[in-house]
């Protein structure tokens, strides 16, 4: 679509749709602290997007930093999504709006991801795996595992927690 941007070294599969404003193939996030201030280092690293991917609307994919980023075949990227430099995105996954991936996550296949998620760096998301809108992983996420909440831990763990702490403050507001 209009305005995409694929720059060198990106390969893109059969019948991918990439909508307008989408950035494949930029720089990732290559700083580190020198003697004098920070010092970009280069990626020479690129992009491989299998067949059937869809990348939303202003969405930015980052080029690997020696070796490629990839994302999977019949995987579905929103609008204002962010993958780092060197991530591995398995088979049908799908990644909601204002998701941030941060350098070197890796996603398992048939993966699903809510809105406004963020995962640092160095992250293993297994197959299967379901992360609840709004969480922050900050550790890895075995196969088929439910997480939710900043920091995501399992799901059910999460909303017993937020039910116990809406509990408590509905106590208090009926003692005043």
């Amino acid at each position: 679509f209009p305005n995409a941007v694929l720059y060198p070294h990106t390969r893109i599969g059969a019948d991918c749709r990439i909508h307008s404003g989408a950035v494949i193939g930029a720089d990732g996030f290559g700083v580190h602290n020198g003697p004098n201030g920070p010092i970009k280092v280069p990626h020479i690293g690129g992009v491989e997007i299998a067949d059937r991917v869809e990348i939303g609307a202003n969405s930015t994919i980052d080029r690997g930093f020696i070796s490629s980023t990839c994302v999977g075949s019949d995987t579905t990227i929103d609008n204002m999504v962010h993958i780092g430099h060197n991530c591995s995105i398995g088979e049908r996954v799908l990644i909601a709006a204002q998701t941030g991936l941060s350098g070197s996550v890796h996603i398992g296949s048939d993966t699903r991801i809510g809105g406004q998620v963020g995962v640092v760096e160095h992250v293993h998301i297994g197959k299967g795996a379901q992360i609840g809108a709004q969480s922050g992983v900050m550790r890895n996420v075995a196969d088929g595992q439910r997480v939710l909440g900043t920091p995501a831990q399992e799901a059910m763990k999460t909303m017993r927690m937020y039910a116990a702490l809406q509990q408590s403050v509905d106590m208090d507001a009926s003692s005043d």
